[in-house]
């Protein structure tokens, strides 16, 4: 398939990476910036650019067809964003009724009167320490 796109300068043409102030934005997208005093309408944005408000401080890359915005910087009292969780110790899962782990050929269901169902197309257990398995009574096959 291809794609869309419009060329909004040539290689040749000179850049220019600045520090802005966005004067016009609208549903958290930048129309306008003010680079070094100079109004220039926006080209482009980055895929990651945060939502933009009339204000907010943005590093661009200007080219003869605009101001293409890379980045918004934080204000002096916004928080940094939140690292990425890693891996958590456990994770509870709750349900009234059951929870289902499923894919294709197997699933785990929990029912909520105790009932654990295991159904796929093998089992298998490993253990490094004995295998034990208690019950009233235990059916093979």
């Amino acid at each position: 398939m291809l794609a869309k796109t419009t060329e909004l300068y040539s290689a040749r043409d000179q850049q220019q990476q600045a520090l802005a102030l966005v004067t016009e934005a609208v549903d958290g997208q930048g129309y306008r910036v003010s680079v070094a005093g100079e109004n220039l309408p926006v080209a482009g944005h980055l895929n990651q650019v945060d939502y933009l408000n009339c204000g907010d401080y943005v590093l661009v890359t200007t080219t003869p067809s605009g101001a293409i915005i890379l980045g918004r910087l934080r204000s002096q009292d916004e928080q940094p964003p939140a690292p990425e969780p890693g891996i958590p110790d456990q994770i509870v899962l709750e349900a009234h009724q059951s929870i289902c782990l499923q894919t294709a050929n197997g699933r785990i269901e929990i029912l909520g009167d105790g009932k654990i169902l295991i159904n796929g197309r093998q089992l298998i257990q490993i253990a490094e320490g004995p295998v034990k398995l208690q019950g009233s009574t235990i059916e093979l096959n």
